[in-house]
Parts: C-alpha cells; structure tokens; sequence
C-alpha cells in the first residue's frame, strides 16, 4: 500500500511537472496542454508538434503498456530528457526515435521489463548509428 501511495504520488507530482514551464531549466518536461497532461497519447502526439498521426501515437503508447513495466507518461518524460539529450545542430529532438529504439531492444515475449532503466543504452545507440 505505501508503494502504491508512492508511485502514485510521484506520478501526480510528474503530471504537475509537465503543465509547467521554466526557462531557468535546460531539460524540463515539455508543457502539454491541460488536456493531454495525464494522457501518453495526447502527451506523445504534443511533444512532436503533430509530425506523427495520433494512431501513431497510440499505438506506441499499446506497446509501451504491452512491453514495459513503466507508466507510459512517466516513461515518456524520462525518454523526452534522453532525446533532448541527443539534440545537435543536425539532428532535432526525437522522442518517436528514442522509444522505437528502446522498444526495438526490449524483449518481445516473456515477462514486462522496466524500460525507463534501459533508455541510456537506447540513447547510446542512436548516437553510435549515427557515427
């Protein structure tokens, strides 16, 4: 019960987080509009800019839940600091390419994983591919 009280404090406190915006913060939660801010899919569709289709979104979202133990919005803040991350002069931030490697990595049967912990490595990747 302390856990579950845990968690979904902490999950409270990362929704609040991303309605939030400050120009002090280099790696801040991106804002999301107040009807997106405890929705992975509207979260993930806002954070780039409409570029994908919101089933594409969704989708994502399904195999995030089907895949990983982690809370998808939780996930995807965390996946938002590591594509900021990888931001250069070339290359934009990319949340979608973040969680695709993560989940291309990830096992595809057996038992859910915590995915959070794997996103350095998925970061890792996608700088050596584009070496």
């Amino acid at each position: 019960m302390r856990t579950t009280i845990l968690v979904a404090c902490t999950l409270a406190a990362l929704a609040a987080i991303a309605g939030c915006s400050s120009s002090s913060t280099p790696k801040a939660a991106p804002t999301t509009s107040g009807a997106t801010a405890g929705d992975p899919v509207g979260y993930l569709y806002d954070i780039d800019n409409h570029k994908q289709k919101r089933a594409d979104a969704a989708k994502m979202v399904d195999q995030i839940r089907a895949r990983c133990t982690d809370d998808p919005l939780a996930l995807e803040f965390t996946a938002t600091n590591t594509a900021v991350d990888l931001m250069d002069a070339t290359h934009k931030q990319d949340v979608y390419a973040v969680l695709h490697r993560l989940l291309a990595d990830a096992p595809k049967t057996g038992p859910k994983v915590s995915c959070t912990s794997r996103l350095p490595a998925a970061g890792r990747a996608i700088k050596a591919q584009r070496s």
